[in-house]
């Protein structure tokens, strides 16, 4: 079945209306429009060249997923000082965080203006912002509760009237917060009840957001859990549903997790999501779905979504424009690219950590 459109699910939190936010200006409308396209146009060039054989290894992409990366990017635009940690599938969040195309297309082809210099490969994109891609299922949500505990522990440190016992550890708010991405196929893990009982004892400033587009790799959730309300597995720390086919609604959740995370501590945001590409690149045939669950998901799309919105501020011959003019941007980063610098001997002995 396809995931319902509902406004959002509320959990251990009072409601909250977000119908409002459906509302939005033409120029709003434009801007995730155009982040959500360049994803999905990088994206596309990437499994066109993992088929090419130009991806070496593994390649997993977000086609489908957009509208989170694009309501990110929008917050941290706001809050450059958050941080971000998430799974293998973690093109998104790099671009999400300020990594240009150029330099993502550039480490998943293993050149030397890629993000980690062409070592990293799709699955392990950085930048200051952003703490991995993380190969393991899971691993990446424990990584970011420790990244959370740094940005407390700092902060609370750092200010002069905790220095003087005014204020304990558990109750101070810091400016800044770390998002955790994992999907449904992660929830069951233990490392991630570990890691939200540990959040909440400290009260850490942390934004648990579940990616759950209903498989992991080629399973569906129903055969390996129980329910599919994973932002109701925190016990005591309170978790919102929400759909991400109207990125409007959904950025209002995300702006309202982070003011929450930084004063009371950890949040589950769940995104019901799907993705329209495969598990990995080379999933040619996506034989595990069906035809009748893909055409009712792909209505749902969120880049559909936004584009409807245009279609009422915007004349189609002015959206067709827009689209264009989007597609040569990404295409002016990808024919810029240095094919020819690859990365050197000398880089099997830099970027080591070691004491």
């Amino acid at each position: 079945m396809p995931r319902a459109a509902k406004e959002a699910e509320f959990y251990n939190l009072d409601p909250f209306d977000i119908s409002d936010s459906i509302e939005a200006s033409i120029d709003e409308c434009k801007y995730h429009f155009r982040h959500m396209t360049r994803i999905r146009l990088m994206e596309k060039y990437l499994d066109e060249a993992f088929h090419k054989k130009e991806v070496r290894g593994f390649c997993h992409l977000v086609i489908g997923q957009e509208g989170l990366y694009s309501a990110l990017k929008a917050m941290f635009e706001k809050n450059s000082q958050n941080k971000i940690l998430t799974s293998y599938r973690c093109h998104g969040a790099a671009y999400a965080t300020g990594c240009s195309i150029k330099e993502i297309v550039a480490e998943n082809l293993g050149l030397l203006e890629g993000t980690c210099k062409g070592k990293g490969g799709s699955m392990h994109l950085y930048n200051k912002n952003l703490f991995g891609g993380h190969g393991i299922v899971g691993a990446q949500v424990p990584l970011a509760t420790g990244v959370a505990y740094s940005i407390k522990y700092k902060s609370f440190t750092q200010n002069a009237a905790n220095k003087n016992g005014k204020e304990s550890f558990i109750a101070h708010s810091p400016d800044s917060i770390c998002y955790s991405i994992y999907g449904d196929g992660a929830s069951n893990q233990g490392q991630v009840f570990e890691s939200l009982n540990m959040a909440k004892l400290y009260n850490l400033p942390i934004v648990y957001i579940v990616e759950n587009n209903k498989y992991g790799m080629y399973t569906p959730i129903e055969n390996v859990s129980l329910d599919d309300c994973f932002y109701k597995r925190g016990y005591k720390i309170p978790g919102i549903r929400i759909s991400d086919t109207n990125i409007f609604r959904l950025l209002k959740i995300l702006k309202f997790a982070e003011g929450f995370s930084m004063k009371q501590g950890p949040i589950i945001i769940q995104v019901d999501t799907y993705r329209i590409c495969g598990h990995a690149a080379g999933d040619v045939i996506q034989y595990y779905k069906a035809e009748q669950e893909k055409a009712a998901e792909e209505k749902m799309d969120c880049l559909r979504n936004i584009r409807n919105m245009l279609e009422k501020r915007m004349q189609e011959k002015e959206i067709a424009a827009f689209e264009e003019e989007i597609k040569g941007e990404v295409f002016k980063e990808i024919e810029s690219l240095r094919f020819d610098q690859m990365p050197g001997k000398s880089e099997l002995f830099t970027d080591l950590y070691y004491n």
